[in-house]
């Protein structure tokens, strides 16, 4: 049984080039944090 390949499937995975990547996962990771940059650090408001 061959498995089905339709345009969702190269679609997804295009421009994935496992051997770019220095973890060498299939997919590449996906990260959930976001960091913002700030213009002076936090004041502490009382």
């Amino acid at each position: 049984m061959s498995p089905v390949c339709e345009f969702a499937t190269p679609a997804i995975h295009v421009g994935q080039d496992p051997n770019k990547w220095n973890h060498k996962a299939v997919i590449p990771l996906i990260s959930l944090s976001t960091n913002f940059q700030q213009p002076a650090p936090p004041a502490v408001h009382v």
